[in-house]
């Protein structure tokens, strides 16, 4: 499997930002997938602030598009 050598350098702990607002969960939760395939630990998830935000410049029309 390929060393992941700044996750190796710094003994990291990756966090994984999610977005529910513009994505799908099943894209997203493919996303997860490909980065435990790559070798790195999925223990933390963060869902992105964006969804506190009110709509600026048009963000609400585009809103879940992929689905």
């Amino acid at each position: 499997m390929k060393k992941l050598l700044g996750i190796d350098a710094c003994n990291a702990t990756p966090l994984f930002v999610l977005n529910f607002q513009y994505s799908t969960i099943g894209y997203e939760i493919q996303g997860l997938k490909h980065a435990q395939d790559l070798g790195l630990p999925v223990k933390f998830l963060e869902i992105g602030n964006e969804h506190n935000l009110p709509p600026i410049g048009g963000t609400d029309q585009f809103r879940n598009r992929k689905q």
